[in-house]
């Protein structure tokens, strides 16, 4: 058992260190501003960060799904998808298995699932920058990249008052209590964005 755990643990960390390593070849990007108007060339350093901690965080939720929060980054994980054989490469090794795509809007997913899975991309996503989850100073970049990349599009995130509320289209929507925090702050603690949801 011990060795299995060390042998889990060694995987794990030479699959960051490729997720990290990883050069998004030259054609995938040049899909990537295709699929997404108004991203352009000089986002892309920010778009691909952005991503790697997309895929670290599948990574790190082991075999638990996670969502998406940015059609900006969205775009270029779509890219990948496009060229098959690239992608599946780049599953095997830095993930460990293939890694489907679901579209939020997905009449299999329910609102509470999506709510999980944000949850728990918020958590990875804050923990791999150094930023307190349920006290957040500044918002993940996989959370703020479309209100800096995409002004007119995307989900816009922001921090307000210290409670993190989003946009879509003009709607406002606070996340705080009805979408990536629990209802009860008081519990916050004893969540475990890790746990199946």
């Amino acid at each position: 058992m011990l060795i299995s755990s060390i042998i889990d643990v060694l995987m794990e960390r030479r699959r960051q260190a490729f997720i990290l390593r990883y050069r998004f070849p030259d054609h995938i990007w040049a899909k990537a501003l295709d699929l997404q108007i108004g991203l352009k060339e000089e986002h892309r350093g920010v778009i691909e960060h952005a991503l790697r901690h997309f895929f670290q965080a599948v990574l790190l939720a082991r075999r638990r799904a996670v969502a998406m929060p940015s059609d900006a980054v969205d775009a270029l994980w779509h890219s990948m998808i496009l060229h098959t054989h690239e992608y599946e490469r780049f599953c095997r090794h830095a993930l460990g298995r293939f890694l489907h795509h679901s579209p939020n809007g997905a009449p299999s997913r329910s609102a509470e699932s999506i709510r999980a899975e944000l949850w728990r991309t918020w958590v990875l996503c804050c923990r791999m920058e150094g930023i307190d989850a349920c006290a957040p100073d500044r918002l993940p970049t996989l959370f703020s990249a479309d209100a800096t990349l995409l002004p007119a599009a995307g989900w816009h995130y922001s921090l307000k008052h210290g409670q993190v509320t989003f946009a879509r289209n003009g709607r406002n929507r606070q996340i705080h209590a009805d979408l990536i925090f629990p209802e009860n702050r008081d519990r916050f603690h004893w969540v475990n964005p890790l746990s199946s949801a």
